[in-house]
């Protein structure tokens, strides 16, 4: 009977040892990822100088003439997938969110040249869109600029350059070249678009400015202006085209943003996670949306000001949850004190062994409980011989008694 009560405690011991850590293997895993691309990247040092000087201008040139055809997909595109005609604004949201469900599989020769190197990435990429009908260098916001054209003084001359980009933009909206159509060539500006906003959150310092305006729509002269005037497009501003060109904005989905306060904080910008807070203030950092899988997810980590200090924003749900300072702050003695969590709070109570010391102010070994251990296990309480400290657990010390129990011999668990 002694052997069959051993037995049982065991196995269940054993039970429970597994259960935990089965649990804890799919607490690890739980991501709530959906679709086939289950994908994590990890690039060669992207920000690395691997080339010579002479080639920044070459560098330069190829990030403004990508920006200008993904910052078209991110603005005028719409989903192929589902529509073969341009549908309304409301469904046309390249710009809110990169497509869901993702792309099914990514476009191989993007994927190929991009995965790993950003140089090759940009080199492979720039080549292509030099093909398009509709290029950067045929814009006519930049002709513009370049030519210090005036729309008052030069209205003849800037009709017949957006008479000629508009041709461009109507050839690229038929043929799709240098592509194979426009299913192939949405494929590939989407997966283009993963990698370059990737590179833009990984903070490859080539990306850091375009050292040229980037506040437009990639779409010949829109409403007759020459900028949008989006706060978003501030080249001043490390990062800031990289993200309007390449990435969606997880804070405000607006097509165009002249202020921030008036837009993004509104009740009615659905696109603002944080508009259901008393502070609508949402803030995007970039170090912690560096997951090339979560890019592809639109799982974005944004951060919303909750009312008190005690709880903090989750991403994942959407919602101010409480903040758990037993696991993020770690304030108890972690050797002598067990961390307690509560809603709004904490609480720190001494480990079994010890306990709370006024003149210390801290927990100390409890001397009374150790002694009676001692004198349990047959060994002299005044001699420190098999026993250090008596940090036993409750478990512990039921088995030690069991043991004792069961074969009147004395057994002492140590740590």
């Amino acid at each position: 009977m002694h052997r069959a009560i051993l037995l049982w405690l065991f196995t269940h011991m054993n039970l429970i040892t597994v259960s935990c850590i089965l649990n804890k293997t799919l607490e690890d895993n739980d991501d709530d990822t959906k679709g086939d691309i289950i994908i994590e990247l990890v690039p060669d040092d992207p920000g690395i100088d691997t080339y010579d000087q002479n080639d920044v201008k070459w560098i330069q040139t190829a990030i403004i003439n990508i920006g200008y055809y993904l910052r078209s997909h991110k603005f005028n595109e719409f989903d192929r997938r589902y529509y073969s005609n341009h549908p309304s604004e409301n469904i046309s949201n390249m710009f809110k969110i990169f497509p869901d469900p993702p792309l099914k599989y990514f476009h191989w020769d993007v994927f190929n040249q991009c995965k790993a190197d950003f140089l090759n990435c940009l080199r492979y990429l720039y080549e292509t869109v030099l093909d398009a009908y509709l290029q950067h260098s045929l814009d006519t916001v930049y002709v513009i600029k370049q030519q210090n054209l005036t729309l008052r003084v030069d209205t003849t001359k800037i009709n017949a350059i957006e008479k000629e980009c508009l041709n461009a933009k109507h050839l690229d909206s038929i043929h799709a070249e240098p592509f194979k159509g426009h299913m192939d060539r949405f494929q590939w500006r989407v997966t283009a678009s993963y990698f370059m906003c990737w590179y833009t959150l990984l903070k490859t310092p080539e990306l850091e400015h375009f050292q040229e305006s980037c506040d437009n729509f990639a779409s010949c002269l829109q409403q007759g202006n020459i900028n949008n005037g989006d706060v978003r497009a501030d080249d001043s501003i490390p990062f800031r085209c990289a993200l309007y060109s390449f990435c969606p904005d997880p804070c405000c989905s607006s097509r165009k943003i002249v202020k921030f306060s008036n837009q993004c904080s509104s009740p009615i910008e659905f696109g603002n996670p944080c508009r259901n807070l008393n502070n609508k203030t949402c803030s995007f950092n970039m170090t912690l949306n560096e997951s090339f899988t979560s890019i592809i997810y639109n799982q974005w980590n944004v951060t919303c000001f909750c009312e008190s200090k005690a709880y903090e924003w989750n991403s994942r749900y959407g919602i101010c949850i409480d903040h758990d300072e037993c696991k993020r702050d770690n304030p108890c003695h972690s050797e002598t004190e067990n961390c307690s969590n509560f809603y709004g709070d904490y609480s720190c109570k001494c480990k079994f062994g010890y306990k709370w010391s006024n003149e210390k102010n801290s927990c100390v070994t409890d001397g009374i409980l150790i002694r009676s251990l001692k004198r349990f296990a047959g060994i002299n309480p005044d001699t420190n011989t098999g026993l250090v400290e008596c940090q036993i657990s409750y478990f512990n010390i039921l088995l030690t008694m069991l043991f004792a129990y069961l074969s009147r011999t004395s057994y002492c668990l140590l740590l």
